[in-house]
């Protein structure tokens, strides 16, 4: 993979299950921007949405954005008016939950 000839910026965007393994590459090519798309941050809600269970392998996808150093992460999430921050604070910038 390499970037398009001109290309200013760069952008994809994922469902991440795949991304871990990816990374690096992407990265290599040029790519500037990544948005993950994240049902939820529970294990056992994730499965039941997407029929998967590949929750770790998106989180995992997520730190290997980071890893390689590709600054432009967004995760996209649809959150409860309920829910508390702390976790997905955490998942998108390194603290500790």
């Amino acid at each position: 993979m390499r970037k398009p000839r001109g290309a200013k910026d760069l952008a994809m965007t994922t469902n991440g299950v795949q991304l871990a393994e990816h990374a690096r590459a992407l990265y290599e090519a040029g790519l500037h921007r990544v948005t993950v798309s994240l049902d939820t941050l529970r294990p056992e809600r994730f499965r039941a949405l997407t029929r998967r269970d590949v929750h770790k392998r998106v989180l995992s996808g997520i730190e290997a954005v980071r890893r390689v150093g590709l600054r432009g992460l967004k995760i996209d999430t649809d959150a409860p008016a309920n829910l508390s921050l702390t976790p997905l604070a955490g998942t998108c910038c390194g603290a500790a939950p």
